[in-house]
């Protein structure tokens, strides 16, 4: 869920079930695909993971750094 959109933060408040965000901001304490400085981070339960560069994402503009994120989040949450 897109955790810097404010209509998505509060439906994912609401979810019982385990939440995967993407930001482009840090994730401190919520699982999910961030980005920190110029790479892309997965933090799951407390661990932080580096994924990669931002550079290395071959589609142009902040949208698809965004759509990289969603899909980083979404790999994760079943176990990729």
């Amino acid at each position: 869920m897109n955790r810097d959109n404010s209509e998505t933060r509060k439906i994912g408040q609401r979810v019982p079930a385990r939440r995967f965000w993407f930001s482009a901001q840090p994730l401190s304490e919520e699982n999910g695909a961030f980005v920190r400085g110029s790479a892309i981070m997965v933090h799951d339960d407390g661990k932080e993971t580096r994924v990669c560069a931002v550079k290395e994402i071959a589609l142009p503009g902040a949208h698809n750094v965004m759509n990289a994120l969603a899909a980083t989040a979404a790999a994760k949450a079943v176990g990729v």
